[in-house]
C-alpha cells in the first residue's frame, strides 16, 4: 500500500552494506510502499570521511565520488531498468551536478545545524559519538584515529541533517518527510524531537528499515 509520505534514503559511500542485492531489494521496498522516493548519495561529503581515514585529498575524492559515488548511481540505475520501476517516482540527487551545497536553502540548512553542533555540547557529543563508531568499523581505515579525525568526520553527518532539512522546505507537494536507514539513528531521532534546540520538527520522522542483508 503506497502512501502520500516522502521517503528520503541514503546509501553512504564505502558503507559495505549496500551491494548489489541489498539495493535491489532496497528500492523495490521503498517504490512498493512511498509514492515519492529521494535518494541520497553524499559521496562530496564522504570525502572529509576518508581524509579522517587517512587518505589525502585527492584519493579521498577518488574513493567517494568516483569509486562510490558512481558506482551507486550506476547500481540503482541498473535495478529501476531491470525491474522496470517508473523513473517518475524517483530522485537520484547528484551531490555536484545538482548544486546541491551552491543551493541557498541548503547553505542555510548546513549553517543551522553547524551552529548547533558548535554550540551545543550534547548535540556536539552526540554526533562525534556517531561519527566515531562509523570511522573506528571503517573498512578502509588506514590509521589510528586522534580526536581532530573525528570532528574533521563530522562533516558528512552533519551534511546529512543539512540535506534532509534542505529537502523539507524546498517540497512543496508533501509536508512530511521520512529519512529510513536499515540502523537505528539516534542522534537523528534526538534532533527532531527538539532535544537539541528545542524545536520539534513534527514534519520529519525517522523510519526503521528493514535488513535487506538478511
Amino acid at each position: 500500500m503506497i502512501t502520500d509520505k516522502l521517503l528520503i534514503t541514503g546509501m553512504s559511500p564505502g558503507n559495505g552494506y549496500f551491494k548489489q542485492e541489498v539495493i535491489d531489494k532496497l528500492l523495490v521496498y521503498c517504490m512498493e510502499n512511498y509514492s515519492k522516493v529521494e535518494i541520497c548519495i553524499p559521496d562530496i561529503p564522504a570525502i572529509s570521511t576518508y581524509m579522517a581515514l587517512g587518505y589525502s585529498e585527492n584519493k579521498a575524492r577518488t574513493k567517494a565520488i568516483r569509486l562510490q559515488g558512481n558506482n551507486y548511481r550506476n547500481r540503482i540505475n541498473n535495478v529501476l531498468v531491470d525491474r522496470n520501476l517508473s523513473q517518475d517516482n524517483i530522485k537520484i540527487w547528484n551531490w555536484d551536478k545538482d548544486g546541491i551545497e551552491k543551493n541557498s536553502i541548503y547553505a542555510e540548512s548546513f549553517e543551522y545545524i553547524k551552529d548547533l553542533y558548535e554550540s551545543n555540547f550534547d548535540f556536539r557529543k552526540d554526533i562525534n559519538m556517531a561519527t566515531e563508531e562509523v570511522l573506528v568499523n571503517n573498512q578502509f581505515k588506514k590509521k589510528e584515529l586522534s580526536e581532530d579525525d573525528i570532528v574533521m568526520g563530522t562533516h558528512y553527518i552533519l551534511s546529512e541533517f543539512a540535506f534532509i532539512t534542505f529537502i523539507s522546505k524546498t517540497i512543496k507537494e508533501y509536508n512530511h518527510f521520512i529519512f529510513g536507514y536499515h540502523r537505528p539513528w539516534p542522534v537523528w531521532e534526538k534532533f527532531i524531537a527538539g532535544e537539541y534546540d528545542g524545536k520539534r520538527k513534527d514534519n520529519l520522522e525517522f523510519l526503521l528499515l528493514p535488513d535487506f542483508s538478511k
